[in-house]
């Protein structure tokens, strides 16, 4: 079974990626596989997320880890 397919993804055509992105892929997925398994826990899932969107950012190139913490923040109550 490829990765695609075990991502629930099908795709047929040619790709081209870098060991390095492949790893920070798979590192986002887990995350937020990670994020799925315990919904009711705002604080791990927040933490998880800033952690798929660290890994995603090493790919694109951006960073913005503390713009997306201080939306999730701004929503949620917590230690309030």
């Amino acid at each position: 079974m490829s990765n695609s397919e075990s991502a629930g993804v099908e795709y047929n055509g040619p790709i081209m990626i870098q060991a390095r992105h492949r790893a920070h892929l798979a590192n986002c997925v887990e995350a937020l596989d990670r994020v799925l398994s315990c919904p009711s826990d705002v604080v791990i899932a927040a933490e998880e997320l800033r952690f798929a969107a660290e890994q995603f950012g090493h790919i694109t190139g951006r960073f913005e880890t503390e713009a997306i913490l201080d939306v999730i923040f701004a929503e949620f109550c917590i230690g309030k």
